[in-house]
């Protein structure tokens, strides 16, 4: 399409036709490389985001899971963390 525009614009017999035509596309070669490049840029920062989310709510599930074996357990009577005064470890 945009190549269509391009051929109106110039005449293949014109002398700046091939320099214009090489610089345009040397140009949408470049933009193409930029597009790719940002987008492997999106798809990391993504995934990074992603690593971090399964990292805090893995660290989350080992403190709740840290906290439960801290707390009173009915059947066995035992104290939780907060319940120990400093008065009962002397």
């Amino acid at each position: 399409m945009l190549t269509m525009s391009f051929l109106l614009q110039y005449s293949p017999r014109h002398a700046n036709s091939n320099k214009a035509l090489a610089n345009w596309q040397r140009k949408s070669d470049h933009l193409l490389r930029e597009i790719v490049k940002f987008r492997t840029y999106i798809d990391s920062l993504s995934a990074a985001q992603q690593a971090k989310e399964r990292f805090y709510a893995k660290r989350a599930e080992v403190e709740a899971a840290k906290d439960a074996l801290s707390t009173v357990d009915p059947g066995r009577g035992r104290r939780r963390e907060s319940d120990v005064s400093p008065q009962t470890l002397d």
